[in-house]
């Protein structure tokens, strides 16, 4: 009866696919249109039409959630009988093909296990291998994934790289010299340039193989075709200058002659030596019978391909095939549903896709939606296009409609297709609207937001009913104060990192100090400071502050200090000792328990969450233990390799407020769900139609760029804002602001089309009469401090008791640069850490990596002062090495290190550098050098001197990974600043008063990704030196009046150097 009532309803469209139960069936399923009830019956009338059993029927999907829900429609259809239909994942179906055929297989193992093995492969890899060591472990594994999610094989990539090398060496020869004119003139003088590198890249593709492999073309043609591209573009644009000059940009680079190469070189071994890592890997894992998430469709995939009689057995067993979803499927997928489809002896098969390209926004999982193409072109299969929609009002429809309009790649647009794919609204809300308000700020916006919000529910609307959609998860943290400072209740799905929780960070740097502790006293000195600011010891910060100054002068422990003291700090250094003696023979269930204890004396509801968090992590570290006896060291060891693999251990547990509560999620966690009232906040440009593109270092050549999800084609941009716009119902609201919390500009989405019209601007895609742009300000705004406090904030100068407190640690300050640097350096905690590191002189963490710098600066110093020879310098490296306190596996690390990276800079700059007069690691402490107001001191690595011109080059070693240019965003902006800094005081010094410093050099001590030593130079130029003399002095006078600023509004260190330039500029002339 249920069967019967769902299928009397369903429209004709519907009706046709259900009825379609022979042969191939390809069904587009547009939003709203009916999809979520169309499978389950379409099963149900298999069932009633057919001789098949519920067995022979698969559906496959993409989540545990999507199964169990057609699972449970299905049941109202049939019965108990639907719980033998079979409704898996992809994954969970690779699986069960391989339990059912391949018993010999363990387990998948897990992220960290992953990291594992791969770094360990690294770490073997040959001195001179590209990827080897620890470069970007987590980069590989993700590359190895989109591979395998590719369907190709370590041999695939060989195979690549030896045709693309063969083309790259072939093709540079033939257009080297129309590089270097392009070059040479501005355009139009050049483009004759451009058209003959055109011409010889057509006469070669015309004469090879346009592909490699499957879908792979050939390095030549991938050229050629985005060179063509430019040139056919030529009536559509203003000028071609810029798109041809960043083509060339895009696959060319200068050598160290100076000559034009590919880019893709290194692209290339890298690929090599990334073959031989997913190689070794594949290996490791068939050996131990092992395999990883990917391998669950790989590996099945194999096996089909590979057993006849298995791949028969499975395509006689599944008659009627059901695929959900079908644009969120990879290539991997795609293959395993061929390979259970074709069949010789049925080229028909009894296959159904249904999706909608239109809604494909899961490419960063390896989606692809070319596999709507190609399944039309590899099954020919029958089309419906479901185009009711039964949510929407049609206001909201037509602005959709406009919307997707925008995108290019659509398979309504294919040339055996071509239909009107437009959504009609069938079941209308009685009332729709659509708004566009624009705001000054985004405090305007989000707390305008939560007015309009809580006006909604006291007028009677259901919270259920609202929902806030956004572009990206860091927006619904940013309006959740606005919200709750109108007492709206919230629910969304948290999505954090257990390890980022405050509360169990608190725990876990107590266990830390714990084990350090029952190691040696000061070992522990660095996570005092941050335990003592417990609210539990109730310590005020001057006893702190006192506490490790007393420890830095006496140059004792700062648990023996504490000892010596009477009191609180006394009592908790004898709890710290006494729990410290138990680590190692009682469990850490134990030690957490007593740690809880005392950090949360009186525990409540609000400890709720900490609780549930640790027996998170006591679970997981018991699974990987194999529920031995679990100790402290072993726990905090497993969390520790977490951290270091930078793997998140996510909690997604739901957070619901009340029964009331509004409604929060990314535009991506929205598919499929469907709102009365639709908040749509931050529509600008930047955060909806830019993208950043992919963070992934390991840069593949550009023939293979299909396989790596680069941050959101147009397309893809486009049909996210398409899905978040057809979740609302009736009551579609959008807000934008002209600047962003920093106050930097935004600019309005260019989706929008909007055009300054008469009084107000009017966007083009909106329909009338909803697209005229409100423009609105507010002064009123409901917000609180957001900023998040930490540990830190007890000892930052904030009130005048503890600037007083902290004033005479300043009173002869100095400025070197490393201060400023720290200082200005937000990636590690800018002011703040400099506070702690150089004001408080907090003890700091020892670094395996630092001390390996400090050995390397030592050989240095001694090639310069004492003309060492290579091979004496190298055994007082491992002298070095095996005197400091370090592990034997850290030991043995430094020595390859060393062995490999400085015998080779040694080689190759050693005799340079002996031969150049120069002055080694140079203290200027005694020189009392004034800059303005400020006191400068600092030490540089190496002045070389040319006394006959007066002139100086000043260089420091680095033993980072090098670079080849300058820039903003990596470690070559602090060098750069360095460098500067050293200028600076040379000039400003009594020593070198008569000479001028006429470059700047940063000497890398190893190879680069060419496996060449080369220096990175720095010209200086006297605006920016101008600049950052300023910049010294401003900061100089913050340091001095303790007086630090904010930096939250800052993206990164770069822009916090903008602002203080600008202050300081200020400051002098105020001065």
């Amino acid at each position: 009866m249920e069967f019967e009532k769902a299928y009397s309803h369903l429209n004709e469209a519907q009706r046709e696919a259900v009825d379609h139960i022979e042969g191939p069936l390809l069904v587009i399923a547009g939003p709203g249109t009916g999809k979520t009830q169309l499978l389950s019956v379409r099963v149900a009338n298999i069932l009633k039409q057919t001789d098949a059993s519920p067995e022979n029927i698969l559906c496959l999907t993409f989540t545990d959630a999507g199964a169990s829900n057609m699972r449970k429609r299905l049941s109202d259809f049939i019965g108990p009988e639907a719980y033998k239909v079979q409704i898996q994942t992809y994954h969970s179906f690779g699986s069960y093909i391989l339990q059912e055929h391949r018993p010999d297989l363990s387990s998948a193992i897990d992220e960290l296990e992953q990291f594992t093995i791969i770094r360990d492969i690294q770490s073997h890899l040959d001195s001179t291998d590209i990827l080897r060591g620890d470069w970007n472990t987590k980069d590989i594994i993700s590359t190895i994934s989109q591979i395998k999610q590719a369907a190709l094989s370590p041999d695939d990539l060989r195979l690549v790289a030896a045709k693309n090398q063969l083309d790259n060496e072939a093709l540079i020869e033939q257009i080297r010299d129309d590089l270097s004119g392009t070059a040479s003139a501005k355009y139009p003088a050049n483009r004759s340039y451009y058209e003959n590198i055109l011409t010889t890249l057509q006469n070669y593709v015309e004469h090879s193989q346009p592909t490699i492999l499957g879908k792979i073309e050939s390095i030549a043609n991938s050229y050629f075709r985005s060179l063509a591209d430019i040139f056919a573009k030529e009536d559509e644009i203003k000028s071609i200058a810029t798109p041809l000059r960043s083509w060339r940009e895009k696959y060319f680079e200068k050598d160290a002659h100076n000559g034009y190469i590919f880019k893709d070189t290194v692209a290339i071994k890298k690929l090599l030596s990334l073959a031989n890592i997913m190689e070794q890997y594949v290996n490791y894992l068939d050996a131990s019978g092992k395999f990883d998430y990917s391998d669950m469709i790989l590996k099945a995939i194999n096996l089909l391909e590979t057993d006849d009689e298995k791949r028969f057995n499975v395509q006689e067993r599944f008659q009627y095939i059901l695929l959900d979803e079908f644009q969120d499927t990879n290539d991997a997928q795609a293959k395993l549903v061929s390979l259970i489809t074709d069949n010789p002896a049925n080229d028909q098969p009894n296959i159904m896709a249904v999706g909608d390209d239109d809604q494909a926004i899961y490419g960063f999982q390896g989606a692809n939606t070319s596999n709507f193409f190609d399944f039309d072109q590899h099954y020919h299969p029958h089309h419906v296009f479901l185009t009711k929609n039964y949510r929407s009002g049609k206001a909201i429809l037509d602005f959709a409609h406009n919307i997707i309009e925008l995108c290019e790649d659509r398979f309504c647009k294919a040339p055996n297709v071509n239909i009107d794919k437009r959504i009609s609204a069938e079941n209308p809300p009685a009332k729709t609207e659509i708004s566009l308000r624009e705001y000054q700020s985004a405090q305007e916006e989000y707390s305008a937001t939560a007015s309009e919000i809580r006006k909604l529910l006291d007028q009677g609307i259901r919270g259920n009913k609202i929902a806030i959609i956004v572009p990206k998860h860091k927006y619904l943290i940013s309006i959740l104060p606005y919200l709750r400072k109108l007492e709206i209740p919230v629910a969304y799905t948290k999505s954090e990192n257990i390890l980022d929780n405050p509360d169990v960070q608190e725990v876990l740097n107590f266990c830390d100090l714990l084990l350090r502790l029952a190691e040696s006293p000061k070992s522990a000195d660095p996570d005092w400071m941050q335990l003592l600011t417990q609210p539990c010891w109730d310590l005020k910060t001057s006893d702190v502050i006192n506490l490790i100054q007393g420890a830095y002068h006496k140059r004792c422990a700062v648990i023996d200090e504490m000892l010596n003291s009477e009191g609180q700090l006394k009592d908790i250094a004898e709890f710290c000792y006494a729990l410290a003696a138990k680590v190692h023979s009682y469990s850490a269930e134990y030690i957490i328990n007593a740690v809880c204890a005392k950090l949360y004396p009186n525990p409540s509801l609000d400890n709720y969450e900490l609780y549930s968090n640790l027996n998170s992590l006591r679970e997981l570290a018991r699974n990987k233990n194999h529920d031995k006896k679990l100790m402290l060291v072993d726990f905090i060891n497993l969390l520790h390799a977490y951290e270091n693999a930078e793997i998140d251990i996510v909690n997604s547990s739901p957070y619901h407020e009340s029964d009331n509560a509004i409604q929060l999620m990314t535009a991506h966690s929205s598919k499929g769900l469907e709102f009365d009232h639709v908040f749509l906040i931050a529509t600008d440009n930047k955060n909806w139609s830019d993208s950043k593109g992919n963070n992934n270092k390991l840069v593949l050549p550009h023939n293979l760029e299909y396989v790596r999800h680069t941050g959101g084609t147009n397309d893809e941009r486009v049909r996210l804002l398409f899905v978040a716009i057809t979740r609302a119902k009736a009551m579609l609201h959008m807000s934008y602001s002209t600047s962003d919390f920093s106050g930097a500009k935004a600019e309005r989405l260019k989706y929008l089309d909007i055009r300054e019209s008469g009084d107000a601007p009017k966007s083009l895609t909106i329909p009338e009469p909803f697209n005229q742009v409100i423009e609105s300000q507010i002064t009123d705004i409901a917000t609180e401090d957001i900023a998040p406090s930490t540990w830190i904030d007890n000892y930052l100068p904030k009130d005048d008791e503890r600037k007083n407190l902290l004033m005479p640690l300043v009173e002869h300050y100095r400025i070197s640069p490393t201060h400023f640097n720290s200082f200005i350096d937000l990636e590690y905690g800018g002011p703040e850490n400099f506070v702690k590191s150089f004001i408080i002189r907090a003890p700091g963490e020892y670094s395996i990596s630092a001390a390996y710098g400090t050995f390397v600066h030592e050989i240095m110093d001694e090639l310069c002062k004492e003309q060492l020879d290579d091979e004496t310098l190298i055994q007082h490296f491992h002298a070095m090495v095996d005197d400091c306190d370090a592990s034997d596996e850290e030991r043995a690390d430094l020595h390859k290190r060393g062995d490999s990276e400085l015998r080779g800079f040694l080689t190759e700059r050693g005799e340079a550098l002996r031969k150049t007069p120069a002055k080694s690691e140079y203290n200027f402490a005694n020189e009392n050098i004034m800059l303005g107001d400020a006191l400068l001191t600092g030490k540089i690595d190496r002045i070389e001197v040319d006394e006959a011109n007066k002139t100086i080059v000043v260089s420091d070693f680095k033993t980072s990974r090098p670079k080849s240019k300058w820039a903003n965003n990596d470690n070559t902006f602090k060098y750069r600043i360095q460098l500067y800094f050293y200028k600076i005081l040379v000039e400003s010094s009594r020593a070198f008063q008569n000479y001028r410093v006429t470059g700047g050099r940063i000497d890398y001590i190893s190879a680069d990704t060419y496996g060449q030593i080369r220096p990175l130079e720095l010209e200086f130029k006297d605006s920016e030196e101008a600049r950052i003399k300023e910049a010294i002095q401003y900061v100089f006078h913050l340091i001095k009046t303790l007086e630090m600023p904010s930096v939250s509004e800052f993206k990164d260190s770069n822009k916090f150097l903008d602002y203080l330039c600008e202050e300081a500029g200020k400051y002098l002339k105020s001065a």
